[in-house]
């Protein structure tokens, strides 16, 4: 294990028991203890890990192309997934959530797929076609 893994789970551990000594008369733990050198972990650990199948993934490319359009569709997405839940005959909050996160990607994969991505395509080969065209001058 690096100096660095090391340091911060010992950060950890140690942040840990203090939220369970300090708070041990109330049921609750104090979220920030915990949280912050567990997040601290994730991003060390993530800018340490390098892996080329990750990097070269067609799905997640797809994923990371359409976050933006995951984030424009879900803006509207309710009246669909309420008239959906309407249809299905059901209310619950587990079947709400999960039929709005299925529609929410399924459209912004057809956006990104049919709308966002022929259009940058478009604009690369325009602005490849004009670098030609001004250079050889």
């Amino acid at each position: 294990m690096q100096n660095g893994v090391g340091s911060i789970l010992l950060l950890t551990a140690i942040s840990i028991s203090l939220a369970i000594l300090a708070h041990a008369g109330r049921r609750a733990m104090v979220f920030g203890y915990s949280v912050n050198p567990v997040v601290l972990c994730i991003l060390w650990l993530s800018m340490q890990t390098r892996s080329d199948r990750l990097e070269n993934s067609k799905i997640l490319s797809a994923i990371s192309g359409m976050t933006y359009q995951f984030f424009l569709v879900q803006l509207f997405l309710w009246e669909l997934s309420s008239w959906v839940l309407a249809q299905l005959e059901r209310s619950g909050n587990i079947e709400k959530i999960g039929i709005s996160f299925a529609l929410c990607t399924l459209i912004s994969y057809i956006v990104w797929r049919f709308y966002d991505k022929p259009i940058k395509k478009a604009l690369f080969r325009w602005d490849r076609w004009r670098m030609q065209l001004f250079n050889a001058a």
